[in-house]
């Protein structure tokens, strides 16, 4: 019977109804145990449009933790994020005390929207490794490894800087943190590395990792695999998540700009500088590389682009990429107030237009990996998007402008940096949303655009005007004398009301955050806020749910749109298993499914009380009304789901 149903699903003629009606059938199987089977329904079943992955739950039970976990990876490279975490939080039934696959869950919980639930996983990654560091005597307690996470990109590299914060703050202990990373692969950002060295250990290695971090914590103690990972995976911290001011967990968001407002509060200084003698021989270099006087004051300019991140953008394309063109008027702008541009990036970023003043560092072949950190430290302010390479500025204490951000309520967590979110517009509504009504949906929270495939939502890059206007208040807070140069296009205005203005921006803007559950990091424009006053408009009706805790609402058909592109590919993958007991290929007769379960019957078996065979199979060939999909439905009851609707 079993090969007869691979047989059938192989022949690829069912539709969503007959596969929901054989794995419920399957499900009440108490007689049937083919592992291989199993394996294969659900993998034919989590790529088949309109069909709703959770009906596969039944069958998960009766796979091995290794299998759940395979089939999970395959969903996760692909971007389906929602039944990757079902799969890794069944595999976790059977395995408790891993920690990597705990870990595992909560950064799929990150990618599906549930920043909550994220946190609590993270939370118990920290109990979990907190009990090994209690389970073994004789080791070294202080050292703490930074894990292979921090090393994943420049972002994240960064972001140290904030680890950095938090350990001058005493929120880690006394703790020796070291960094291992292999020769032959050394990762991005290794001039915020070299001089970050002051603070960490930095171990450059050849080699098995896990016995060399052995070694070095346990005095050179006898060497078990075993238990050599499970000491080395309970002395590690990971980029994910921080403790908070009041020694709980929380993700590197929220988290990130508590320490970061308390760094500022208590007067730390960044965490990095160069040398005098280190800026004057860069600047040299700089201007016998590019021509930029040695003298002169710029601006850096990083605008996200998908070529980077190739591989990530096609399995899940994001909203958070924008158009350097877009940025000309911005441009003009710093040079009309006498300074340069310096714009920043990797060669796959197409060319910008050449001017005397502005210099495409990006495109350049002269590149280098410590000027690509230099020129956001010498840079009198930095024009980014959201990418990690906009942390950067600020372990040198160097402001960035945040332009087309998305989404809103991940903002980055230098809280004195500006933020210039994206808009939504709802074409029902025929309006913009306001920040509010963005915090109380999913379109305050997705960075992926197959979120709004298929709504009424569209996401909307700043345009030239609304980017000039706020790179000319951070020149003014910045660079006051080189914005008086500039014409202003209105009224002028004075200092007093500038930081009037400001305020009053900031203290609506972090009324509406912290009303709805988010955190306060980058600041919004008050430019774009003047623009927009009703992006901070209030809502007459008190939010039902914490924001950040947010069941993405969306047509099932934009959850189908994004696994239709990839479930040709896992199919194949999934029709090509290795499987001694069935062959996966079909067999010389086609089968229907009625046929098939009929089988039974020469096999000793029967279908379970109740439910006829008939049944398994519809006649009308129409697939079965899908329920309204959402991004974060996976644990959702159904009227939590309903309260979460978009505005």
């Amino acid at each position: 019977m079993a090969q007869a149903i691979v047989d059938y699903l192989n022949q690829k003629t069912f539709t969503p109804n007959d596969l929901s009606d054989l794995v419920h059938w399957l499900g009440g199987r108490k007689d049937l145990d083919v592992t291989d089977l199993y394996r294969h329904v659900v993998n034919v079943a989590l790529y088949i449009k309109d069909f709703d992955y959770r009906e596969v739950q039944p069958l998960l039970p009766r796979l091995p933790a290794d299998d759940l976990v395979n089939i999970a990876n395959d969903c996760l490279g692909l971007g389906i994020s929602n039944p990757a975490s079902l799969l890794y939080q069944e595999a976790a039934r059977s395995r408790p005390d891993d920690v990597l696959l705990r870990n595992q869950i909560a950064n799929t919980e990150f990618l599906c929207g549930r920043y909550n639930e994220a946190r609590k996983h993270w939370t118990l990654v920290a109990h979990q490794r907190e009990l090994v560091r209690n389970k073994y005597s004789g080791l070294d307690n202080r050292i703490r490894f930074l894990g292979d996470t921090w090393l994943m990109a420049i972002g994240h590299v960064a972001t140290l800087g904030t680890f950095i914060q938090a350990m001058r703050m005493g929120l880690y202990g006394d703790i020796r943190p070291v960094l291992v990373y292999q020769r032959r692969k050394p990762p991005a950002g290794m001039e915020i590395i070299r001089l970050l060295s002051q603070f960490i250990e930095v171990h450059e290695i050849d080699g098995d990792a896990i016995e060399y971090k052995w070694r070095m914590i346990s005095g050179g103690a006898h060497y078990d695999y075993e238990r050599a990972v499970e000491v080395v995976i309970g002395y590690t911290e990971d980029f994910w998540y921080a403790p908070d001011l009041d020694g709980s967990i929380s993700w590197y968001g929220p988290a990130g700009a508590a320490i970061d407002a308390a760094a500022r509060a208590q007067g730390l200084a960044p965490v990095l500088s160069y040398s005098e003698d280190e800026t004057r021989r860069r600047r040299i270099l700089l201007e016998r590389l590019y021509g930029l006087p040695r003298d002169a004051w710029f601006v850096g300019l990083h605008v996200r682009e998908p070529g980077f991140h190739g591989n990530w953008h096609t399995a899940m394309p994001g909203t958070r990429n924008a158009d350097i063109d877009s940025y000309e008027e911005a441009v003009d702008a710093v040079i009309q107030a006498g300074g340069y541009v310096v714009r920043l990036g990797d060669p796959s970023m197409k060319p910008f237009r050449p001017r005397p003043e502005v210099i495409d560092y990006a495109t350049s072949d002269m590149r280098r990996p410590d000027l690509d950190v230099f020129l956001c430290a010498a840079a009198r302010f930095v024009v980014g998007t959201n990418s990690g390479y906009s942390l950067v500025p600020s372990l040198f204490g160097v402001r960035c402008l945040l332009t087309n951000w998305s989404p809103i309520g991940t903002p980055n967590w230098i809280t004195h940096d500006k933020l210039v979110p994206k808009r939504i517009w709802d074409r029902e509504a025929g309006r913009y949303l306001s920040i509010e009504e963005m915090y109380r949906s999913f379109t305050g929270w997705s960075q992926f655009q197959r979120d709004f495939d298929g709504t009424q939502y569209e996401v909307h890059d700043n345009d030239p005007a609304e980017i000039t206007a706020a790179v000319i208040e951070m020149l003014r807070e910045v660079h006051p004398e080189a914005a008086a140069a500039l014409k202003p296009s209105g009224k002028r205005l004075s200092p007093a009301q500038q930081k009037l203005n400001a305020f009053q921006t900031a203290s609506s803007f972090t009324s509406i955050v912290e009303g709805n559950g988010g955190y306060v990091g980058s600041m919004l424009s008050s430019s774009f806020a003047a623009t927009h006053p009703e992006l901070l408009a209030r809502m007459s009706v008190a939010p039902t749910a914490v924001a950040n805790d947010l069941v993405t609402e969306r047509p099932k058909k934009a959850e189908a749109a994004q696994i239709d592109r990839h479930r040709r590919t896992l199919a194949d993958m999934a029709v090509a298993a290795d499987s001694a007991a069935i062959s996966l290929e079909p067999s010389a007769d086609n089968v229907s499914l009625d046929q098939a379960i009929a089988r039974p019957k020469e096999l000793g078996l029967a279908p379970p009380v109740g439910m006829p065979v008939a049944a398994l199979v519809t006649t009308d060939g129409e697939a079965r009304a899908a329920e309204p999909g959402n991004h974060g439905e996976t644990l959702a009851p159904p009227d939590a789901a309903k309260s979460e609707k978009a505005v």
